[in-house]
């Protein structure tokens, strides 16, 4: 296929340790499980930020927070939700329409103006932007703005709706198809009962047993149920339910393609990663104060393969992030390295990794959210921020993140070496700008109220 067709499946808070393929032992995901058993399986995939919005503007425009403006998730205030925060900027499905591609949104949107379809996308099919979720239930957005209760579940309409574009589309032109659901984000309740119930006497072996936060951190667990055994007990079995949802939708969707005898390239990932009582936190970068970037955090699924498994199934070590699956999506759709903005871009094409390649340029990950940057390697984690002391972690130790190694003879060394590393990405073109960092902290610090969930 010179341009492929291309399905994105985009989760919301879907941390990497919450899949079979990604060593979960309780999870049941039969339809990912034969993805990732045909294609590629990114083990150090991350997201820039650890937070909706932000991390879903990466995505789109392949910027980082620092160049796109958008620096937290965006509140339902009207001020914030009726904005459109991508005006201005070059994006994805910008530039797969150029390159002749009918382009297709379902699902969440979450950065402004969800009632109105989308520069780019030729079909939209929003559900409702506005907090809190509901996921037995939600508000559709028709064509022409208005909101509507929804019946059903918000999985299977989102799911629905992607099938709904494959069924209408133009078969003389590839497709792209962006499918975005709003599980497994909160509340982790009122999920299908066929879903839920498999994992209501699970042991939940996976996630490290933790009494107290790790360093120097103050918990706010925004999104935590009522801490007694048996809350926690139903709000984890309703996520692990919410995993396997979505695992059915994204196996109607390709069934779907199969059945009309189309092929695709596939990408599982999700905007962030989360924890579920990991280091006692309920929640992803803001779940404390100051934010973290905890590797439940940022870590994220990235499982990329083809229908029909044209392709060789690996694990592959290098570290990725949403700016390079930008950069890579628009490489394999034949739409061009350039974008219309002007700005450079600082993700990387891995398409020839997928092919089984080994040439691989980054070797350091970065990510920022408000008034913090972190760079990270394969041994070690450096946080600066401006709102409190630097952090350095030894992720190979056996406590990892628990002990804060800045301003230690072993640490020091490498804490100088990350921090200039941060000071020279972003202070190349595309990847940050002292002006957009002031914006960020002040965008994080007045929309503070936004947090409270």
């Amino acid at each position: 296929m010179t341009q492929p067709n291309i399905i994105i499946f985009f989760s919301d808070d879907h941390g990497q340790w919450a899949l079979p393929c990604y060593g979960n032992t309780e999870l049941r995901t039969p339809n990912l499980d034969r993805l990732a058993a045909r294609g590629t399986v990114f083990e150090n995939a991350f997201t820039p930020i650890p937070v909706c919005s932000p991390a879903r503007a990466s995505f789109f425009t392949g910027l980082m927070p620092s160049r796109h403006g958008v620096h937290d998730f965006i509140s339902a205030r009207p001020e914030f939700h009726r904005r459109n925060w991508l005006d201005g900027l070059d994006s994805l499905p910008l530039m797969l329409q150029r390159a002749g591609y009918q382009c297709g949104f379902s699902g969440k949107w979450h950065l402004g103006n969800d009632e109105t379809p989308q520069p780019g996308f030729d079909y939209w099919y929003s559900m409702s932007g506005a907090y809190p979720v509901r996921h037995d239930g939600a508000q559709e957005i028709s064509d022409n703005g208005e909101v509507a209760e929804k019946p059903g579940y918000l999985t299977d309409n989102i799911t629905d709706g992607a099938i709904r574009f494959l069924k209408e589309r133009d078969r003389d032109r590839p497709f792209f198809l962006f499918v975005a659901y709003y599980a497994t984000h909160s509340p982790w309740e009122g999920h299908p009962d066929r879903f839920v119930e498999p994992y209501r006497n699970a042991s939940f072996r996976d996630i490290p047993e933790a009494s107290r936060i790790f360093g120097d951190y103050d918990v706010l667990n925004l999104e935590a149920p009522a801490m007694t055994p048996e809350a926690i007990q139903e709000a984890r079995a309703q996520y692990y339910g919410a995993v396997t949802h979505i695992d059915a939708g994204l196996g109607r969707v390709l069934d779907e393609v199969r059945r009309e005898g189309e092929e695709a390239l596939c990408v599982y990932t999700s905007d962030h990663g989360l924890c579920l009582g990991h280091h006692a936190i309920w929640g992803k970068g803001n779940g404390t104060r100051p934010a973290n970037m905890i590797e439940e955090s940022i870590r994220i699924p990235m499982v990329v393969a083809r229908t029909d498994g044209a392709a060789p199934h690996q694990r592959r070590t290098e570290l990725v992030d949403h700016t390079d699956l930008h950069r890579t999506v628009a490489a394999i759709a034949a739409a061009g390295a350039e974008h219309s903005d002007g700005q450079a871009r600082p993700g990387h094409d891995f398409s020839g990794l997928l092919a089984g390649g080994t040439s691989w340029p980054k070797r350091v990950q970065f990510g920022e959210y408000g008034p913090l940057r972190m760079a990270r390697d394969d041994r070690f984690k450096a946080i600066v921020r401006t709102d409190g002391p630097a952090e350095l972690y030894d992720l190979s130790a056996p406590d990892a993140e628990s002990r804060n190694l800045a301003g230690t003879p072993e640490g020091e060394p490498q804490l100088r070496r990350l921090a200039n590393e941060i000071h020279a990405f972003f202070a190349a073109p595309g990847s940050g700008g002292d002006k957009r960092w002031k914006d960020a902290e002040s965008f994080q610090f007045n929309t503070m109220e936004s947090w409270k969930l």
